[in-house]
C-alpha cells in the first residue's frame, strides 16, 4: 500500500488493528523518519567544479542536501543517497562504485567514487557527470571529462559483437569488453573488423601514439583483411587514434571441421594479443563438385566407392552447418570413357556429399575419370587406372565393318555387353574366296576378353587351350584349332566362305573352363566371279556353295531330283550363270544354246534348240518352257553351252545334267513321309510328341515307275489318324491339318501336330477318288511332358492323428495324356498350415508318375489338430504349382463324435468334442445330466463354424468346461451332449470327475 503523509512532523509510525471483528492484536511499524530536503548539490571537494578524471581511478567529491534555497539540510543525518552515473547502461550495468553514498552528516557527504567508463566531451559530446537520487528528488553533478587509462590489450571486434567497457566490477560471467557474438558469416562474404587498443576497463584508448600497427592472423588461411591475403602471417594494419577499423573488408572463405575460424591482434611489445570468440561460417553458393576417387587401381566392373562433394567456390562443402542451406540434390554421373560405360548413372547427395558406390567397365585405362553435373554445375574427378576383369568371354572380330566398343553396355543397366558394334563386312558383304577375292581366306581377330568385352592380356594359362572357331557356311573350309596368344590376348585366323547367302555368322569357343563361346551377328556372303552354268528343272535346286573341282570335271552345286514329266506336258527350264561354288551370280552377256537329247523337244520360238543371251528375259537368268514328246516312257537330258565368249562353259559332273523322266500314260499314287521316313516296307516307324510340339510331314504325288513327284500333278488330300494296330480304326486324337493340295506332285509341312499320345498311321485320300488311298509310317507319339497340367489330391482328406493321407498327383499333357516318368516335388508348407505332419520323416518328398501319370506321397499326420496345405511341383514349361489340404484331428473322423479328456476335471480343464463336418453349417450343442435335465448349451453360427474349419480342418472341436450356464461347476458322473449340425445329429456320453 501507499502512504501520503502531510503532517508537520520529524517522523511518525502506522498501526494496524481489526475493526471488525476485533480477535486480531494490533501491530505498529518502526518509526519513519521524515526529511524535508529541497535539492542536492555534487561538487569536488570544498564545492569545487569536478574536473577531468581517469577511467577506474578513484576521486573525491562532496554532496550537500539543502532543506531550502542556500539552507543545509543540518538535519540530514545517518542517511545515505543512490548513487548514479550518466556513464551507466542500466541499473544493473552500472560504472560508478559505490551505487550508495556515504552517510550523511550535518547534511554533508563527503566521499571517494570510482567511474571506470571513459566519456569525453570530444569523443561522445557530453562529458560524464554523477547522479543523487533520494525519494523523489534527482540531481546531476556538472559534466567533466573521463579520460581511458593507460592502454594495457587490444580488443578484436566482429560484426555482432558491441564495444562495452567500463563493466568489469559488475562481475558479468565472461565479460571481456564487449555484448554480443560474432554473427555467422558466410564464406567470402565481407565484415567489419575493428581492432581497438584499450585500458584495463576495456576503454578505447586514442592517445595511443599514432600511427602504429598491429599485425593480423586468422586461423582460415584464405583469409584477407581489406583485400590483402593474411596467410603470410606478415599482415600490419596501421593504428589510428587507437583503433584499426573496416566496415566490410575482413573475409574468412574456409569452413573447417569444428565450423568456425578465429582473429587474433597482435599489438606487439608489453600488449598482450586478443583473439576474437569463434566466429562461425557457412558456405556459399554451390560452385562445383568434387569427386574423390581412390588412388589404387581398379578392376573393370567391381564395384569401388567415390566421394561426391558439392563444393563452393573455396571448397567448403554445401551442408547444413550454421544455417547453410544443404544441397540435397540428384547428380548425374558420366565417365570420360564414353556413355553406358559406368554405373549408376546418378547418385542423390545428402548434405553436400554422398558416398557412392559404382563401376567402371572399359578397361585398360589410365586416364578413366568420372564427372558430376547438376544444371550447369559440375565436377572431375582425378585420372583412375582401370585393369581388365577375369577372362570370361570370347570376341571374333571383324576389323571391317566391326567397331570394338568394350566396356559399353546397352540400356539402363549394366547387364548386356555386346562388345562390338556393326557386322562383319558392313555394309557391302563379302564375295566367297574364289580365286579373286582373297583366296587364302579373310582375317578374323579371335580375343580373350572379361564379361565387358576387354582384351585380358598376360594370361599364361591361355597357351594350354585352344580355341575352335567355325562358320555357318556348310561348304566352307574348317578352321584348324588354334591357341590364343598369353601375352597379347589375341589371335588371328582365316576364314574361307563358299556359300553367298544373307544370315552368314562366325562363332568360335574355347577349352578354357568358365568361358562363353561367341557368335557373331549375321552378315552376307556375296557370290564370287561367273565361273559356269547351271540347268533347273522342277525337282532339282541350287545348294549354293557346294560347287567344287574334281580335275577337270566340276560340280556346279545343282541337286536333287529332276520330277517325272508327262510325255506333252510343260514345264520351266531355267539356266543361270554360277560362281566356282555354285552360288547364282548375274552374266547377262552371255549368248547360250539350250536343247537336249529327247527325241521332239519343243522350247520357246518352235525350234529344237534355243539360242539366245542370259539377260533376254531376267539379268543373269534364262527361264524357258519346254514340252518333250516320246513315243515311249525314257529318260531325256538337258543341255546349256555357252556360246559366246565362252567362259562359262565348262564339263560338268553327270549328276548336274538334269536327267527327267518323261513317261507316258503315267500311273500315279500318293507318297507320305513323316519326319523323313517313308512308309517304306510298312514296319518303318518315327516318334513324335504330342501337341503342341510338332512334327515334319511330306506328300508327293508320284508315278509308280521312278518314284519321283510327277511335276504338273495338282491333286486334293484328306488326311485321316488311324491306328497303327488297326488301319481300319480311327484313332482318337487331331491332327492340326487335315486337307489341302499337292501342287506339281509336292506338298511339304515342318508343323504338322497330333494331340494323342499313342501309336498311329496317317492314312492320305484323295476326295477325288483318283488316286488309291496310302498311309505313313508308324508314329508313335508320346505325351509332351513340357506343357503338362499338376492336380494334387488328399486320399483320405480328413485323417487322425498318426495315420496317413496318400498325397495323389496327376500330371497330364494339354491333351490330357498320363505323362510317365515324371518327378513331381511335394512339400508340407508348415508357415501356412495350423497342423503338423511329415512325409516319412522329412518335410519334402519326391515321387515319379507311373504310366497313368500319378505319383503318390505318403503324409503322416501330426498330434495336433489343424489343416496341413501340401504343395506339389512339377517342372515343366512353364512350372506348374497346386496345392491340396490334409485336416488333421486327434480323433478318428469316422467315429462320428469323440471327445477328449473322457472323462475330464469340470471346472479345471476343458473336454475337446470332435466331429466331422464338410460344410460350414449353424451348430447346436446341449449338455444333459442323465434325468434328462438341461445342463448347458450354446449356439455356433455358421460363419463361427466356417473361421473353425478354415483354421482347423473339417474336424471340427468345439470346448465344453463342464459349467452350466450359470457358470456353477457341475458334479461327478455322466452327462449326455447332443449336437446339432444342419441335417446331422451327434450323441456322445461324458463323463465328469472332479
Amino acid at each position: 500500500m501507499q502512504v501520503q503523509y502531510n503532517q508537520e512532523s520529524s517522523s511518525f509510525f502506522i498501526t494496524v488493528s481489526d475493526s471488525s471483528r476485533g480477535g486480531i492484536t494490533q501491530d505498529s511499524s518502526p518509526t519513519i523518519n521524515v526529511f524535508n530536503i529541497f535539492t542536492f548539490i555534487i561538487t569536488g571537494p570544498g564545492g569545487a567544479t569536478i574536473g577531468q578524471q581517469t577511467a577506474g581511478v578513484p576521486f573525491n567529491i562532496q554532496i550537500v542536501a539543502y532543506s531550502a534555497f542556500n539552507v543545509t539540510a543540518t538535519g540530514f543525518n545517518n542517511v545515505t543517497v543512490k548513487l548514479g552515473s550518466n556513464t551507466n547502461y542500466s541499473d544493473s550495468e552500472y560504472c560508478i562504485e559505490p551505487t550508495t553514498s556515504a552517510t550523511f552528516v550535518n547534511g554533508i557527504c563527503n566521499m571517494s567514487v570510482t567511474l571506470y567508463r571513459a566519456r569525453t566531451t570530444a569523443v561522445d559530446g557530453s562529458g560524464a557527470n554523477i547522479k543523487v537520487k533520494f525519494g523523489n528528488i534527482e540531481r546531476e553533478s556538472n559534466n567533466f571529462d573521463v579520460v581511458s587509462g593507460p592502454a594495457t590489450s587490444v580488443l578484436v571486434l566482429v560484426d555482432g559483437m558491441t564495444h562495452k567497457p567500463g563493466l568489469k566490477h559488475v562481475g558479468i560471467p565472461g565479460y571481456k569488453g564487449y555484448e554480443g557474438s560474432p554473427k555467422v558469416v558466410e564464406a567470402g562474404q565481407g565484415f567489419s573488423l575493428k581492432v581497438y587498443y584499450v585500458d584495463d576497463n576495456y576503454n578505447r584508448v586514442y592517445s595511443y601514439p599514432s600511427p602504429s600497427y598491429c599485425k593480423l592472423t586468422s586461423t582460415d588461411a584464405a583469409a584477407t583483411v581489406n583485400g590483402i591475403s593474411m596467410a603470410s602471417s606478415n599482415v600490419y594494419v596501421t593504428i589510428t587514434a587507437g583503433a584499426f577499423e573496416t566496415a566490410t573488408g575482413m573475409i574468412l572463405r574456409t569452413v573447417p571441421a569444428n565450423g568456425f575460424q578465429t582473429i587474433t591482434a597482435e599489438p606487439g611489445g608489453s600488449l598482450p594479443n586478443n583473439t576474437s570468440p569463434p566466429i562461425y561460417i557457412r558456405h556459399t553458393t554451390v560452385d562445383h563438385f568434387g569427386v574423390l576417387v581412390p588412388s589404387s587401381s581398379q578392376t573393370a566392373g567391381v564395384p569401388f566407392n567415390i566421394t561426391i562433394l558439392a563444393l563452393d567456390a573455396y571448397q567448403n562443402v554445401c551442408d547444413d552447418r550454421n544455417g547453410g542451406i544443404p544441397f540435397n540434390e540428384t547428380v548425374n554421373l558420366a565417365a570420360s570413357t564414353g556413355a553406358n560405360t559406368m554405373y549408376p548413372g546418378q547418385y542423390t547427395l545428402s548434405k553436400g556429399q554422398v558416398v557412392a558406390s559404382v563401376q567402371l567397365f572399359k578397361a585398360p585405362e589410365t586416364t578413366a575419370r568420372i564427372t558430376a553435373t547438376y544444371s550447369s554445375i559440375s565436377g572431375t574427378s582425378n585420372n583412375i587406372v582401370t585393369i581388365p576383369n577375369e577372362y570370361k568371354r570370347l570376341l571374333i572380330y571383324q576389323p571391317v565393318g566391326m567397331n570394338r566398343i568394350n566396356g559399353v553396355f546397352t540400356g539402363t543397366s549394366p547387364v548386356n555387353f555386346p562388345m562390338v558394334e556393326g557386322a562383319p563386312f558392313f555394309p557391302t558383304g563379302a564375295v566367297v574366296n574364289d580365286s579373286t577375292h582373297s583366296p587364302t581366306g579373310y582375317d578374323f581377330i579371335v580375343y580373350a576378353c572379361d564379361a565387358y568385352g576387354n582384351i585380358v592380356e598376360n594370361l599364361p594359362d591361355l597357351a594350354g587351350h585352344t580355341v575352335t572357331v567355325w562358320s555357318n557356311d556348310a561348304y566352307g573350309v574348317p578352321v584348324t584349332p588354334t591357341t590364343v596368344n598369353w601375352v597379347t590376348g589375341q589371335q588371328t585366323v582365316k576364314l574361307i566362305f563358299h556359300t553367298a547367302k544373307d544370315g552368314m555368322y562366325v562363332a568360335g569357343s574355347t577349352t578354357y573352363g568358365g568361358v562363353a563361346s561367341y557368335q557373331t551377328v549375321t552378315f552376307t556372303t556375296l557370290p564370287g566371279d561367273p565361273y559356269g552354268l547351271q540347268t533347273l528343272v522342277p525337282g532339282l535346286y541350287v545348294e549354293r556353295g557346294s560347287g567344287r573341282l574334281n580335275g577337270l570335271i566340276w560340280n556346279n552345286g545343282i541337286t536333287g531330283t529332276a520330277s517325272t514329266q508327262i510325255s506333252g506336258g510343260y514345264f520351266p527350264i531355267t539356266v543361270q550363270a554360277c560362281d566356282i561354288y555354285g552360288n547364282p551370280v548375274i552374266s547377262p552377256t552371255n549368248y547360250i544354246r539350250v536343247y537336249s537329247n529327247g527325241p521332239s523337244p519343243s522350247v520357246p520360238r518352235g525350234g529344237a534348240e534355243f539360242f539366245g543371251y542370259l539377260g533376254d528375259y531376267a539379268p543373269g537368268c534364262l527361264t524357258l518352257t519346254a514340252q518333250m514328246i516320246v513315243g515311249s516312257s525314257q529318260y531325256v537330258n538337258i543341255f546349256a553351252d555357252d556360246l559366246n565368249p565362252g567362259n562359262l562353259q565348262r564339263t560338268l559332273e553327270t549328276v548336274c545334267i538334269p536327267n527327267i523322266w518323261v513317261v507316258v500314260g503315267a500311273t500315279l499314287e500318293y507318297q507320305l513321309i513323316v519326319n523323313g521316313v517313308p512308309y517304306g516296307t510298312g514296319t518303318n516307324s518315327t516318334t513324335a510328341i504330342c501337341y503342341p510340339d510338332t512334327f515334319a510331314l511330306t506328300l508327293n504325288v508320284i508315278d509308280s515307275v521312278s518314284g519321283y513327284p510327277v511335276y504338273g500333278a495338282n491333286n486334293l488330300f484328306q488326311f485321316t489318324p488311324v491306328l497303327a494296330s488297326n488301319i481300319n480304326i480311327v484313332a482318337n486324337g487331331n491332327l492340326a491339318v487335315s486337307n489341302g493340295n499337292v501342287s506339281n506332285g509336292r506338298f511339304t509341312m515342318n508343323d504338322q501336330s497330333y494331340t494323342r499320345a499313342e501309336r498311329i498311321r496317317i492314312k492320305v485320300s484323295d476326295p477325288t477318288s483318283v488316286l488309291a488311298d496310302r498311309y505313313s509310317c508308324i508314329i508313335d507319339f508320346g505325351a509332351n511332358s513340357l506343357n503338362a497340367i499338376l492336380t494334387l489330391t488328399a486320399s483320405p482328406q480328413n485323417i487322425r492323428s498318426g495315420t496317413v493321407s496318400n498325397i495323389i498327383a496327376t500330371v497330364v499333357d494339354v491333351g490330357g495324356n498320363p505323362v510317365p516318368n515324371a518327378d513331381v516335388f511335394f512339400e508340407f508348407l508348415p508357415s501356412v498350415s495350423t497342423g503338423t505332419g511329415d512325409f516319412i520323416g522329412v518335410t519334402t518328398f519326391t515321387a515319379r508318375t507311373d504310366s497313368s501319370g500319378i505319383a503318390i506321397a505318403p503324409f503322416t499326420g501330426g498330434y495336433l489338430n489343424g489343416i496341413c496345405r501340401i504343395q506339389g511341383t512339377y517342372y515343366g514349361s512353364p512350372i506348374q504349382v497346386t496345392q491340396t489340404t490334409v485336416n488333421v484331428s486327434l480323433v478318428d473322423p469316422s467315429t462320428g463324435i469323440s471327445n477328449y479328456p473322457n472323462p475330464f476335471r469340470a471346472g479345471v480343464e476343458n473336454t475337446n468334442i470332435s466331429f466331422l463336418l464338410n460344410e460350414a453349417v449353424d451348430v447346436n450343442m446341449k449338455i444333459y445330466d442323465l434325468f434328462g435335465g438341461l445342463v448347458y448349451e450354446k449356439t455356433y453360427t455358421k460363419e463361427e463354424i466356417e473361421t473353425i474349419i478354415q483354421n482347423l480342418g473339417n474336424m471340427v472341436t468345439l470346448q465344453w468346461d463342464g459349467k452350466n450356464n450359470r457358470g456353477k461347476v457341475v458334479g461327478n458322473g455322466g452327462y449326455i451332449c447332443y449336437i446339432t449340425a444342419g441335417a446331422e445329429k451327434y450323441t456322445r456320453k461324458i463323463a465328469v470327475r472332479k
